[in-house]
C-alpha cells in the first residue's frame, strides 16, 4: 500500500481550505445581499433592493450600494435611498453570534425618490389601518359654518315653542270657564227674578200709585223683600268679582304671549344661530386636517420604527438581562446586544442641500446595553433655508418606562408655492413666505405631548375659493391674503388611539372684527325670519283665545245688566212716600 506523506497531506488540506475561502469569498456577497434584500422587504412589506454588497475580510466590513426601500403606502416612491453605507465590523464578538458595528458611514440619504418600478410585494402590502390612521377622528379640523340662514319651517316643526303652549293652555282655561258661566248663570238672579220682585212691590201699592204708603202698614213684609233682594243682588256681586278676577287673569296669560314668544325666539337663535365661539378658532378649521395628515403620517412611520426599538412595555415580556457597569459605551462582551451599531455617520441630501448628523447607540437591545438610541442633523446656509437642526432620543433603556424625544428647528425657510390641503371650500396656497419652525415632541408611555410653533414673514397667500357661496369664505379670503406675517402654535397630545391636535394662530385675531360684522348681520336675519314664522304660528291662536275671552266678556255684561235691574228695584223701595 502506498503512503502518502505528510506533505500531501497537508496540500491537499490547504487546497481544500483555499477552494472554501475562495467559493466563500465569491459567495458570501449575493448571499449578503439577498438576506438584506429578502429579511428587510418582509419586514418593511415593501420591496427593498440593493445594488450590490461588498464584504471585506481585512479589515472585517460589508459595503452596500444604493440601497432602495420602498413605501408600503406609496411603492411608487422610496420611502428612503441610500447611495452608499459602509460599516465596520469587530471581529471578537462575532465569536459570541453578536454583530457590532464600531463604525457606520451613509452617504446621501435621501427621501421620497420615485422607482422605476413598483416596489408593492404581494401579500405583503399594508393590510389594515395602522393605529395612527384609525385616529383620524381625533384630530380633525372643525368646519368652516355656512353662514346661510337655516330652514326656519323645519326648526319651528320640531320647537317646543312655550308661546304657543301658552296660548293653547289660556285657550283651554277659557273654554272650560265659559262652560261654567255658562251653567251659572242660569243659577244666579235673573230678568225673572227680579220680575218677581217688582210684583210683589206692586202689591203693596194701590191704584198704580207711585209711593209706597199702603206699605206702612206691612213693614215686615217690606222688611223681607228688602232682605230677598239684598241676597240676590249680593251673589250677582260676588259672581261679578270673581269673573272679572278669572279674565283679568286670562288677560294677563295672554299679555304674557309676547313676552314668551320674544323668549322662545332668543333661545331659537341661540340653539340654530352662530356665535363668535363658534367662529374662533378659524385656524383650526383651515389647517386641522392637514395637520391631522401630518400627525398620522409621523405615527404610522413612529409604528413602523418602534418593533426595531425592542417595546418590551407589555408586562408578560421577560425580565430583561442584567444591565452592563456605568461604562455602557464598552461593555463587556457577555452583556452586548446581539446587534449594535456604535456610532454613524449620515449625510442626507435634501433639495436644498446636504445636510449631516449622525447616530450612537443604535440596537435592538437598549435594556442590556444601558444606553439610549440617539441622533442628530444639522445644516446651515442651505438653499432656501440658513439653518436646520434634528436632534432625538429614542429612550428603551427600561422598557416599563420608554421616552422618545424629538426637537427640531427650521429657520430661514422659502417656502414657495406651498399647497395646503384644508379639506374646506378655501384651500390656501403660501406663494411665498420666510417661515420659522420650531418641534418640540415627546412619546412617553404611550402619550404624545408634542408643541410645533410655526411662524411666517413676508408671506404671499392666496385662496382659491371652490365657488360656494359662503360669507365666511368671502371674509377670509382677503384677510388671508392680505396677511404677511402670521404666527402658528399647533398643539398634540393624548395617545396614539385617541389624540387631539388643537391649533392657534393671529389669524383668528385678525378675522375677528369682520366676522363679527357678517356674525351680527346672521344674527339679525335669523331673527327675522324666527319672528315671522313664530308670530304666524301664534297670532291666529292668539286671536281665536281673544274672540273665546270676548265671550266672558258678553257674561260680564250680562251680570252688570242683572245687578242694574237690583239696583232700580233697590231704588224704588228707598224713594219717600
Amino acid at each position: 500500500m502506498r503512503k502518502i506523506s505528510a506533505w500531501r497531506v497537508f496540500a491537499i488540506g490547504a487546497g481544500i481550505v483555499v477552494i472554501i475561502v475562495v467559493v466563500g469569498i465569491l459567495l458570501i456577497d449575493p448571499i449578503v445581499k439577498w438576506q438584506i434584500q429578502t429579511r428587510g422587504t418582509r419586514a418593511v412589506g415593501a420591496r427593498v433592493e440593493l445594488a450590490q454588497a461588498d464584504v471585506s475580510f481585512f479589515p472585517l466590513g460589508v459595503t452596500l450600494t444604493d440601497l432602495q426601500v420602498a413605501n408600503p403606502d406609496h411603492p411608487t416612491t422610496n420611502a428612503i435611498q441610500v447611495e452608499r453605507i459602509k460599516a465596520a465590523l469587530e471581529v471578537g464578538p462575532l465569536f459570541n453570534k453578536k454583530v457590532i458595528i464600531d463604525e457606520m458611514a451613509m452617504e446621501r440619504v435621501r427621501f421620497n425618490t420615485p422607482r422605476s418600478t413598483s416596489g408593492a410585494v404581494p401579500g405583503l402590502g399594508p393590510d389594515k389601518a395602522s393605529e395612527a390612521a384609525q385616529t383620524g377622528q381625533g384630530c380633525r379640523g372643525l368646519k368652516l359654518p355656512n353662514l346661510g340662514v337655516p330652514d326656519v319651517a323645519t326648526i319651528l316643526e320640531n320647537a317646543q315653542l312655550a308661546s304657543l303652549s301658552q296660548v293653547a293652555a289660556v285657550q283651554t282655561q277659557i273654554d272650560r270657564q265659559q262652560a261654567a258661566w255658562k251653567s251659572k248663570m242660569t243659577s244666579l238672579p235673573g230678568p225673572a227674578t227680579f220680575q218677581g220682585y217688582r210684583l210683589r212691590i206692586d202689591k203693596f201699592t194701590s191704584g198704580g200709585k207711585t209711593s209706597l204708603a199702603g206699605l206702612l202698614g206691612a213693614p215686615a213684609e217690606i222688611q223681607a223683600l228688602q232682605k230677598d233682594l239684598q241676597r240676590d243682588l249680593d251673589l250677582l256681586k260676588d259672581a261679578e268679582k270673581v269673573l272679572e278676577s278669572e279674565l283679568n287673569g286670562l288677560k294677563g296669560q295672554l299679555g304674557d304671549v309676547k313676552g314668551l314668544a320674544a323668549k322662545d325666539i332668543d333661545a331659537l337663535v341661540k340653539k340654530h344661530g352662530l356665535s363668535m365661539t363658534d367662529l374662533k378658532n378659524v385656524s383650526q378649521a383651515l389647517l386641522g386636517d392637514a395637520f391631522c395628515g401630518w400627525v398620522i403620517q409621523a405615527l404610522d412611520w413612529y409604528d413602523r420604527i418602534k418593533p426595531l426599538l425592542k417595546d418590551q412595555s407589555d408586562p408578560r415580556t421577560p425580565t430583561p438581562k442584567k444591565r452592563p457597569p456605568s461604562d455602557a459605551s464598552k461593555p463587556e462582551d457577555g452583556t452586548l446586544p446581539d446587534f449594535l451599531i456604535r456610532k454613524a455617520v449620515v449625510s442626507v441630501e435634501l433639495k436644498s442641500g446636504t445636510i449631516t448628523g449622525g447616530l450612537r447607540n443604535v440596537t435592538t437591545d437598549q435594556d442590556i446595553l444601558g444606553q439610549p438610541t440617539a441622533f442628530y442633523l444639522s445644516g446651515e446656509k442651505l438653499k432656501g433655508v440658513d439653518l436646520i437642526q434634528i436632534n432625538g432620543v429614542l429612550d428603551h433603556v427600561r422598557p416599563a418606562s420608554t421616552r422618545d424625544t424629538v426637537d427640531m428647528l427650521i429657520r430661514g425657510l422659502a417656502l414657495e408655492n406651498f399647497v395646503i390641503p384644508t379639506g374646506t371650500d378655501l384651500p390656501l396656497t403660501i406663494n411665498r413666505a420666510l417661515a420659522k419652525i420650531q418641534l418640540r415632541s415627546s412619546f412617553s408611555g404611550g402619550t404624545i405631548d408634542a408643541v410645533l410653533d410655526t411662524g411666517l414673514t413676508d408671506a404671499v397667500i392666496e385662496v382659491a375659493q371652490t365657488g360656494t357661496e359662503n360669507p365666511i369664505g368671502n371674509i377670509i379670503a382677503p384677510v388671508l391674503q392680505g396677511l404677511r406675517q402670521v404666527n402658528m402654535k399647533a398643539m398634540v397630545n393624548g395617545t396614539v388611539k385617541d389624540f387631539t391636535v388643537k391649533i392657534e394662530s393671529g389669524l383668528d385675531q385678525a378675522l375677528a372684527p369682520a366676522v363679527s360684522k357678517i356674525l351680527q348681520k346672521y344674527t339679525v336675519a335669523l331673527r327675522e325670519e324666527l319672528s315671522t314664522g313664530i308670530y304666524e304660528q301664534v297670532m291666529p291662536a292668539m286671536t281665536s283665545a281673544q274672540k273665546d275671552l270676548a265671550g266672558l266678556g258678553m257674561i260680564q255684561s250680562e251680570l252688570a245688566s242683572r245687578l242694574d235691574l237690583g239696583k232700580e228695584l233697590t231704588q224704588i223701595i228707598k224713594r219717600p212716600f
